[in-house]
């Protein structure tokens, strides 16, 4: 009975780690996922100012 409970035991933690695992791995890539949806328009409304002030800079030394 003792070496059954020992791998039911294994077993048990190899399940619970896989979990935790997963659910660190889903929350990771959730948290990724918000954090390149919130920077890339930041990013892009960013490069869209910086090329305007550009643009007005060549036209105002032309």
């Amino acid at each position: 009975m003792r070496q059954t409970n020992s791998i039911w035991i294994y077993i048990l933690a190899a399940v619970g780690f896989i979990m935790v695992f997963g659910f660190l791995a889903a929350a990771f890539s959730a948290i990724l996922f918000l954090i390149i949806k919130i920077l890339v328009p930041i990013a892009l409304v960013i490069w869209l100012i910086n090329f305007i002030s550009r643009q007005m800079n060549d036209r105002n030394r032309r």
